[in-house]
């Protein structure tokens, strides 16, 4: 990120967990924290259940968490066209970035840049 920043580019960070995202927009002696998407963490977790719900209950936990992907991709690409950035990083746990990243659209897609 320091590298981006002496380049004089306006970078879009978003730290990303399963149910909650935090943006942040960096460019040169500035950075602002901008609020995204934040679920309550109840219902994403995925635990161990009765045989004959497993595979319902993990359903639903994949659905919400996809969602949430939604919201927080919708979040990123808003913020994206409103400061005209050049670049995109989703950093976050390898559980919850690839949700995002395939949701994102084909011209942020390929701003974005992964870290674990």
């Amino acid at each position: 990120m320091a590298h981006l920043l002496d380049e004089q580019k306006t970078v879009v960070t978003a730290v990303v967990d399963t149910n909650t995202t935090r943006l942040f927009v960096t460019r040169l002696g500035f950075l602002e924290d901008v609020a995204g998407p934040d679920d309550s963490p109840a219902g994403y977790g995925k635990r161990n259940a009765t045989c004959l719900n497993r595979a319902r209950y993990h359903r639903r936990v994949e659905n919400k968490r996809k969602e949430f992907a939604r919201e927080a991709t919708s979040a990123i690409e808003d913020l994206v066209q409103q400061e005209g950035t050049q670049c995109v990083i989703l950093a976050g746990d390898p559980v919850a970035i690839p949700l995002p990243h395939q949701e994102l659209s084909s011209t942020v897609e390929p701003l974005v840049h992964e870290r674990y």
